[in-house]
């Protein structure tokens, strides 16, 4: 735990530092390439972790044997609904053992991420959001323990991206890709559809509201049963449901779960104090993470519902960069030069987010023999 916290700490460092500082073009990409070696050196890390970290690993581990001695045919029909992930283990078990698969898998998975917000962002935003997905709890939950999800990240942002920029077929198309990684991903498609619907702040707010009351009341599990026997549930995901899954998680309305989906009602209230205009992207966006987190919340009394509520948690990195950009044109982005004091009150925030979320949160207290 201690390497890992000292090797954020760094990248907090010389991330805010590239944020914050202007450079001439030679200096800033030396700084750049720095950065991402950085970036490199800690997936590395974190990919090099021992098995007991992440309650998933070990599953990983009985699948990365079992998919590895498959060919292509085969590999393609394994593992449910999933064939991207496992034509992708199969390639990256030519190469290497479980250990490569998580290294390699954790390096692609932040870089990945960085190209894609390079689409839409310049590249001190790009680093400002690369420096705020790593320090957010998140993150690491979808890179150590929900692997698959992990990999999908990359692709969720993408679609969430291009629709905020109404590229509504790019959006669907990168949706439906997720979910050859993770078939849970379905979600996300089934969010940009009703943002349709959802377009205005009082709709989506109020379904958010309406959900939580009804959660609250107990009345999602009151129905579940009903329900899943019609839809087969109870008896496909019978070891998610089972006495066994409810000992090992609390179930029921999560007061810790509620007041953090909250979080976003900090950003409206800071649009709505320094009086920032509603922008159209900024209603699809916050469209999408209310539709994503009241399933969420309707969720609650299904073991593991967390694994839902990361759909819309990695959201909220987005619109926290929304803050520290102006819109330019149709596909992309741009910072605003003209908030320096923003810029560095985020990279605070961030910072102390990440300090916070090392300390108490245990998937990021990753260690292994090798840096001990």
């Amino acid at each position: 735990m201690q390497t890992a916290f000292f090797l954020y700490l760094c990248i907090w460092l010389f991330f805010s530092a590239f944020v914050l500082f202007k450079s001439n073009g030679r200096w800033q990409a030396v700084n750049l390439s720095f950065c991402i070696v950085l970036v490199l050196f800690f997936a590395f890390f974190v990919g090099n972790r021992e098995f007991t970290v992440g309650s998933d690993t070990i599953e990983y581990l009985g699948y990365f044997e079992k998919i590895s001695t498959l060919d292509w045919l085969e590999a393609y029909s394994y593992n449910r609904f999933e064939p991207a992930f496992s034509i992708l283990t199969v390639i990256i078990s030519r190469f290497g053992d479980f250990q490569f698969f998580l290294i390699f898998l954790s390096i692609i998975q932040i870089l990945l991420l960085l190209m894609v917000l390079s689409k839409f962002y310049s590249t001190k935003l790009v680093m400002l959001g690369g420096l705020t997905f790593l320090s957010y709890f998140v993150y690491f939950n979808l890179s150590i323990n929900i692997i698959r999800q992990g990999i999908a990240l990359p692709l969720i942002v993408l679609s969430v991206l291009h629709l905020c920029s109404e590229n509504n077929k790019r959006a669907y198309f990168f949706a439906l890709l997720a979910c050859l990684f993770h078939y849970s991903s379905i979600l996300i498609f089934i969010s940009l559809i009703l943002a349709k619907i959802f377009r205005s702040p009082r709709r989506y707010i109020s379904l958010w509201v309406c959900v939580s009351i009804l959660s609250a009341l107990n009345f999602f599990e009151l129905i579940s049963t009903f329900v899943f026997d019609i839809l087969g549930i109870s008896q496909q995901y019978a070891h998610i449901l089972s006495d066994y899954a409810q000992s090992r998680y609390v179930t029921g309305f999560r007061i810790d779960f509620f007041l953090f989906s909250s979080l976003p009602f900090g950003f409206i209230f800071f649009r709505k104090f320094f009086k920032i205009k509603y922008d159209e992207r900024l209603i699809r966006l916050e469209s999408i993470y209310f539709i994503l987190n009241s399933a969420f919340i309707a969720a609650f009394f299904i073991p593991f519902s967390d694994r839902i509520g990361v759909f819309s948690w990695i959201l909220v990195p987005l619109m926290f960069l929304f803050y520290n950009s102006k819109p330019k044109y149709r596909y992309k982005i741009t910072e605003d030069i003209n908030r320096p004091l923003l810029l560095f009150c985020s990279c605070i925030a961030v910072g102390i987010v990440g300090c916070v979320s090392f300390i108490y949160h245990p998937l990021m207290q990753v260690s292994n023999e090798v840096f001990s």
